[in-house]
C-alpha cells in the first residue's frame, strides 16, 4: 500500500505545471533590478524571482514562499553571489 501511495505522489508531481518564461516584472519593489554578473540580471515578477542570462537567453525561476502574495523585497550580497527575494 505504501509503495502505491509513493508511486501516485511521484506521478502527480510530474504532472505539475512548470514555468517556461515569465514576462514583466514587479515595479513596486524598491531596488527591484540587480545585475548579478555581467551577463545576468535578477528581478521580481509577481510571486517569482527571475534570474535572466542575456548570453544564453534563458531564465531561471525561484518561487516565493507559500502563503505570500508576491515578492516584496529583493537583495544581493556585496559579492553578488547570493540573493534573496521574500
Amino acid at each position: 500500500m505504501a509503495a502505491a501511495a509513493a508511486t501516485t505522489a511521484t506521478e502527480s508531481q510530474s504532472n505539475l505545471l512548470q514555468h517556461r518564461h515569465v514576462f514583466g516584472f514587479k515595479q513596486d519593489v524598491r531596488r527591484n533590478i540587480h545585475f548579478s554578473e555581467d551577463q545576468q540580471v535578477i528581478y521580481p515578477a509577481g510571486h517569482t524571482t527571475v534570474l535572466y542570462n542575456f548570453e544564453k537567453k534563458a531564465q531561471t525561476f525561484f518561487q516565493g514562499s507559500e502563503g505570500t502574495d508576491a515578492i516584496s523585497c529583493l537583495a544581493l550580497s556585496p559579492n553578488q553571489r547570493y540573493g534573496t527575494g521574500t
